[in-house]
Order: C-alpha cells, then sequence, then structure tokens
C-alpha cells in the first residue's frame, strides 16, 4: 500500500478511523459481487467480525493487497494496558507489548490458585495509568 497512497486517502475518505480497526475477511458471503469475501471490522470485545460493517474501499485492492493489510495491521495494534482491567479480550493476533529482560520475554513465574502467571514488563507506551484526579504516566526503568 505504500505506493499506493491514494488508498490510504479513499479509505479516510470512506470513513475508516484507528477505532475500527482491526479488520478481517468475512468469506461467508460468496457471491458473483464479493467473490473475495468482504473486509469487515472485527467486533471489539470478541474475535468475531462486525457483519454491520462492510469496507468497500477495499475492492480496490486485488486480494493480495487485501490479505497483506489484514495480515500486517496488527504490528501497530498492541493494546493498551489500563490499570484496573481485569477483564479485557485481547485478539489472538494481537502482539502484546512485553520488553526482553536479562532472562527472556517472561521473567518470574508466580503461581495462583488455579494458574501460573509470568511477571513481564510492559512497553510504558501501552500502559494507562489513570488515577482518580490525574493521568499518571509511568516512568520507565532503566
Amino acid at each position: 500500500m505504500i505506493e499506493e497512497t491514494h488508498l490510504i486517502e479513499d479509505m479516510a475518505v470512506s470513513g475508516l478511523r484507528d477505532a475500527d480497526l482491526p479488520l478481517g475477511v468475512d468469506r461467508t458471503v460468496d457471491n458473483d459481487e464479493n467473490p473475495d469475501g468482504i473486509v469487515r471490522s472485527y467486533n471489539h470485545a470478541s474475535d468475531s467480525l462486525n457483519l454491520e460493517t462492510k469496507w468497500l474501499v477495499f475492492k480496490k485492492l486485488r486480494r493480495y493487497g487485501v490479505f497483506m493489510f489484514c495480515e500486517f495491521q496488527w504490528r501497530l495494534l498492541a493494546p493498551k494496558i489500563v490499570q484496573n482491567e481485569f477483564d479485557r479480550f485481547i485478539h489472538v493476533e494481537s502482539p502484546l507489548p512485553f520488553l526482553p529482560s536479562a532472562s527472556g520475554i517472561l521473567g518470574e513465574v508466580i503461581f495462583s490458585h488455579h494458574s501460573k502467571v509470568h511477571k513481564a514488563q510492559i512497553h510504558e507506551a501501552h500502559i494507562q495509568c489513570v488515577s482518580i484526579m490525574i493521568l499518571c504516566p509511568i516512568q520507565a526503568k532503566d
């Protein structure tokens, strides 16, 4: 898509915004009008596609271009980790913003009643620390 900047402009004109990402291809629609499926947004709380969305701007791309967009979008969609948010859906394709440490990506293991928890350092750009009065940035450790 880098070579086809007009497509990025067309996406913006069609109303596609960051909040509409991630996107996937609905292949359950199999007819002459949409032989390669329809590009739709994912529902944000699950791994299912939102059947009410339809991004027809992707019809201008060849099948490979649509595949590449859907495949590589995940590199830019790492989730924000919010303080006191314990029940959060993270899509299976979504990268986790862990930083490597001396002992690897996952550090110390803590065992709980029914689970094993790995301690990990999260990149500061993906942490949102909110208190009652202020937004408090978390300082990176050297």
